[in-house]
């Protein structure tokens, strides 16, 4: 997507994308702006939207998910990790009130947006990495981390651990983890894959599941 913008208003939005109708897994921005205007972006910030009447910095639904490093200046070449799903993102630049920031040749009244090129990298949502593979059937709603798959908001299984989803919480055992640990010792919990309790059991308690009086 090449784009080379300026928008000489007090509060600078371009928004990349625009109103997508598929919800992506983003990795990370790769954010080209014009050497020779590249410090009007001094302190930018960029959001995350799914809500099309989204408009930053606070009207509507927005996360917003990296601001600049103010007391610098910007490179000519931003990486931004995102590392989430959304249907669109905006790039956010303010004038007022002017930064208070070491960046020299900073000037809040010609602060803009002004992009050569943005590379949008990441997949459709329920898939991730280089080749865009599914995510584990495991992870709840088929939502895992863009990177390396991992479960981000858990699995599906709620008794498995996330964000891996491949061993039992504490206190279950057992395929599926439907099996609830007997009484081991107070503060102790059983073996996940076998019930057995390594560290004894409760008073009153016997079996190496710890599950007979």
């Amino acid at each position: 997507m090449k784009k080379a913008v300026a928008l000489p208003v007090d509060r600078i939005t371009q928004q990349l994308g625009g109103n997508c109708h598929i919800m992506c897994n983003l990795a990370y921005l790769e954010i080209h702006f014009r050497n020779s205007t590249v410090k009007r972006h001094t302190g930018f910030s960029v959001y995350v939207f799914n809500d099309s009447s989204f408009i930053p910095p606070s009207y509507g639904a927005g996360l917003k998910i990296f601001t600049q490093n103010s007391s610098n200046c910007p490179s000519q070449v931003m990486n931004v990790k995102i590392d989430g799903e959304a249907k669109g993102v905006a790039l956010v630049v303010s004038k007022d009130p002017p930064l208070n920031t070491t960046c020299v040749g900073y000037e809040p009244d010609f602060a803009s947006i002004e992009i050569c090129e943005v590379l949008v990298l990441g997949c459709q949502a329920g898939h991730f990495g280089k080749y865009c593979e599914f995510c584990d059937s495991k992870c709840a709603g088929g939502h895992c981390d863009e990177f390396n798959g991992s479960c981000t908001i858990g699995c599906c299984n709620s008794l498995l651990e996330p964000p891996n989803c491949n061993e039992c919480v504490k206190g279950f055992y057992g395929p599926g983890c439907s099996q609830t640990c007997g009484k081991c010792t107070a503060g102790t919990y059983c073996n996940k894959h076998t019930g057995d309790c390594p560290d004894g059991c409760q008073d009153n308690w016997t079996g190496e599941k710890c599950d007979a009086l």
